[in-house]
């Protein structure tokens, strides 16, 4: 997966740069820029792509009459309350929260998009949603349980599929849930940044999976992800994540 090959790094005070399986590492913007003064959203998912962002994060939530919205934690704002989007009808949500098939629409496919379900169904629709876009590869579905994450495998094969966690959720041990994910074709294991280590890292590209973080807002956070050896680091600030992949890359 490799997209671009090179020697390991060293920055003072810290180890060799790991080698990862996705160079340069992918950089998704979390719903856009959100940094910057943009009022839309169209323009802010456009302004993270432009700003050299490989890809948006966002979480997917099912509203009751089926369309796939994107939204923070599943809700949306109305008239001075927040409800869930999965009990709202698309009509009762504001024109700001863009559902899948409108992000395609603006946007175009290009890009690469991580989307987090908090249940088992609206992973099916979102499927169905890119594969309808042509950017069924290019989609990276994030859950907690991996039974359901197997589920989603049985409807595509060119889905990524990410299982979103904590160490300590790790009963087993990161090697033997490690073997787990590869054996169940799951692509890729997120944790947030802080959980992290080399030796993880390593571990997780042994078993040829994918290595993602989260919550990289700060530039050493950002540089010490890509120093592990990331795939994948999710952050706020668009301009912070590709400057410290250029200057180390």
């Amino acid at each position: 997966m490799n997209r671009r090959g090179g020697a390991p790094l060293a920055c003072a005070g810290v180890q060799s740069q790991l080698p990862s399986r996705v160079s340069p590492p992918l950089l998704f913007a979390h719903r856009g820029s959100t940094t910057k003064s943009i009022e839309n959203i169209t323009d802010s998912l456009l302004s993270a792509l432009r700003s050299g962002a490989s890809g948006l994060a966002c979480a997917a939530s099912l509203t009751t009459t089926g369309e796939v919205l994107l939204g923070d934690a599943g809700q949306a704002a109305g008239r001075g309350i927040r409800r869930s989007i999965m009990s709202t009808r698309r009509a009762q949500v504001p024109p700001q929260v863009l559902s899948l098939a409108e992000v395609y629409e603006v946007c175009g496919t290009d890009f690469d998009l991580s989307l987090d379900s908090t249940d088992g169904a609206t992973g099916p629709e979102v499927i169905a949603a890119a594969r309808e876009a042509g950017a069924e590869d290019r989609l990276w579905l994030h859950h907690q349980d991996v039974e359901v994450l197997s589920s989603w495998r049985e409807l595509s094969g060119q889905v990524h599929l990410v299982h979103a966690t904590q160490l300590r959720r790790l009963d087993q041990g990161p090697e033997r849930h490690t073997a787990q994910l590869s054996s169940a074709r799951i692509d890729a294991l997120e944790l947030h940044h802080s959980e992290w280590s080399g030796g993880l890292t390593t571990l997780v590209h042994r078993f040829d999976l994918c290595a993602f973080t989260w919550d990289a807002q700060f530039e050493r956070v950002v540089e010490r992800a890509v120093l592990l050896g990331m795939d994948a680091v999710a952050g706020n600030d668009v301009d912070v994540m590709v400057g410290v992949v250029r200057r180390l890359g």
